[in-house]
């Protein structure tokens, strides 16, 4: 009797732990990036809180092939550039239509992931339109830093 009752509070306790301890979250970027991205634009998503890493791509390509949002060219062109885990991530973008700045990035918060999309828009939108890169989007799993 007293074996077994140790036995069950081992395993509730083995239980307990592994309940309490924070899951790892997947995430993805998908891209999709024309010849001209002035005439095409670019097609961007992601996915963030994803059980496994086939469904952190699954979602992040979803978003990327919104045909509402991107053109048909940007969109048949979405790859997943980036999986990652327990991090942030960040969208960035020249707003004005027929520009060719984006971004995206990868950080521990949402801060350094916008630090580095920020950097990518800055090198693809030309001297002229450098000032106009914004974060247009940014998450983070639940178990990196907000």
């Amino acid at each position: 009797m007293q074996t077994n009752r140790l036995l069950f509070f081992g395993l509730l306790s083995g239980f307990w732990i592994l309940s309490a301890a924070p899951g790892a979250a997947d995430g993805a970027v998908a891209i999709g990036v024309p010849s001209s991205v002035v005439k095409n634009g670019v097609a961007q998503g992601y996915s963030v809180r994803a059980k496994t890493p086939d469904e952190a791509r699954e979602v992040a390509m979803g978003y990327c092939g919104d045909v509402k949002k991107s053109s048909k060219e940007a969109v048949a062109l979405c790859k997943v550039v980036k999986i990652f885990r327990d991090q942030c991530v960040a969208l960035a973008l020249d707003p004005q239509p027929g520009t060719p700045g984006y971004g995206w990035g990868i950080g521990i918060d949402k801060d350094a992931a916008g630090k580095a999309s920020l950097a990518m828009c800055l090198d693809t939108a030309g001297v002229d339109r450098r000032k106009f890169c914004k974060v247009i989007a940014s998450d983070c799993d639940g178990t990196a830093n907000k």
